[in-house]
């Protein structure tokens, strides 16, 4: 990720310039799992000045009169449970598996 002279990165900066001209945005938006989504502050943002741009709308205020965002907290996922062992797994480890998983099923009936 790279860092410009203020410490921010390209996500925050673009973030901020995109809050100049639209300040109803919300980061929880354009920051997903600890990323700015990078593509979508592109577009959002040509797409806000041109229309800007279009209806004639006053100057927006200056880059460094808008604060940095607070970005939300990562949540981590909790990680996906391990299936138990399978008797192949007992059998190159060479313990014995447990009652449940040494039976074998029971022959089939023979026809009457």
């Amino acid at each position: 990720m790279a860092v410009d002279d203020f410490g921010e990165d390209n996500g925050t900066t673009m973030f901020r310039d995109f809050l100049r001209h639209f300040p109803r945005a919300r980061v929880e938006d354009y920051y997903k799992d600890g990323k700015w989504m990078m593509m979508q502050l592109e577009v959002d943002l040509a797409l806000v000045v041109q229309h800007r741009r279009d209806a004639s709308a006053p100057d927006p205020v200056p880059l460094e009169d808008i604060p940095l965002p607070e970005l939300p907290e990562q949540h981590r996922r909790p990680a996906l449970p391990k299936a138990p062992p399978t008797a192949r797994d007992y059998a190159r480890s060479g313990q014995a598996p447990p009652p449940a998983l040494s039976r074998r099923p029971p022959p089939p009936a023979p026809p009457p």
